[in-house]
């Protein structure tokens, strides 16, 4: 039995399109600067089967950890990942997107879980929730930076008018 555990979402002001966002989050086969890397190996058009290599930082150091996910697209709004192989038994995680003003507010889900009902359980809460709960919130700002940057040299999807006025002025964004 396993007793489903729901981190905390992690939500961000994106200063890009909506549709680059899904665009460079949707790009399965690529190697990420972290060293975690990506390949699509079965594709059904919007679900694909892909395989994550996935670099966390532990209380021993980094490790990579393999998974294997069903990976639902319904573009531009949401990603749906579901876990088939991996160290968790239940891994069920969500992206959604939404369009603000020419910018993307956006939110990463996620629902874990550990064989062993109540001892699952308590493993999940006090060893794997921290680790996780800190990736999600490293791993998004990561993706925030990915896409804002490929926003500032997009031709067709431009990074919001604000955006580009605060770059030239020195600003800091979000």
């Amino acid at each position: 039995m396993i007793i489903p555990i729901r981190l905390p979402p992690v939500e961000l002001h994106i200063h890009a399109d909506r549709w680059l966002a899904f665009e460079v989050l949707s790009a399965f086969g690529a190697r990420q600067d972290d060293g975690g890397s990506s390949a699509v190996l079965k594709d059904e058009g919007e679900r694909k089967l892909v395989e994550f290599h996935t670099l966390f930082s532990t209380p021993r150091g980094r490790k990579t950890y393999r998974t294997v996910e069903w990976v639902t697209l319904h573009a531009p709004d949401e990603i749906l990942f579901e876990g088939v192989e991996g160290p968790l038994q239940l891994l069920r995680d969500r992206f959604t997107l939404h369009d603000v003003d020419g910018c993307t507010r956006f939110r990463y889900e996620s629902t874990i879980g550990l064989e062993g009902a109540v001892v699952g359980w308590l493993r999940g809460q006090l060893l794997v929730r921290p680790i996780l709960k800190r990736f999600m919130r490293e791993h998004s700002f990561d993706l925030k930076k990915t896409i804002e940057a490929r926003a500032l040299k997009s031709r067709v999807y431009p990074a919001p008018a604000h955006r580009l006025a605060s770059q030239a002025g020195g600003v800091a964004g979000e």
